[in-house]
């Protein structure tokens, strides 16, 4: 995940195809779906945390790719990692929208689990609520997904 960081983090696009563009991308979509799983709650601990719009803009962007598209994946995760991966996102910068949203992806993989949410994942949630914010229509979108996601 690092050294995907690491290659995405000159870019200031996201370019026309998906994290396999990057050699570790292309690397970790090859992973089997522990493997991915892994990665995928990896990627949102390392999410840029201050924005420093020149070093931190196309990791940003990759790793959301990397997320949204890990996100339509069936992989195996637990409580535990909804936990890590919620906690990282509410101390995450808001991501570029779109396909690279990264609250969305989390947003998707918690409603696909259908799973009861841990205390700590409902704290980070709340968190998350308040940095996404409601400026525009698609931040009241994702506010209110993760709302309906504090009700299980």
């Amino acid at each position: 995940m690092r050294a995907y960081a690491k290659e995405a983090a000159p870019l200031e696009r996201r370019g026309a195809g998906g994290p396999e563009q990057l050699p570790a991308g292309e690397a970790i979509m090859k992973l089997d779906d522990d493997g991915r799983a892994r990665a995928m709650v990896e990627a949102y601990r390392i999410l840029p945390q201050t924005k420093t719009r020149s070093r931190t803009y196309g990791q940003r962007i990759m790793l959301g790719l990397l997320l949204t598209t890990l996100a339509s994946k069936e992989l195996p995760l637990d409580h535990d990692d909804f936990e890590a991966m919620a906690t990282a996102c509410s101390k995450a910068v808001s991501p570029a929208w779109g396909p690279c949203d990264y609250d969305h992806a989390l947003v998707k993989t918690l409603g696909r689990a259908g799973q009861r949410l841990s205390p700590a994942t409902k704290a980070a949630l709340k968190k998350l609520i308040t940095r996404r914010g409601s400026n525009y229509a698609v931040d009241r979108r994702i506010c209110a997904s993760l709302e309906k996601l504090l009700e299980r």
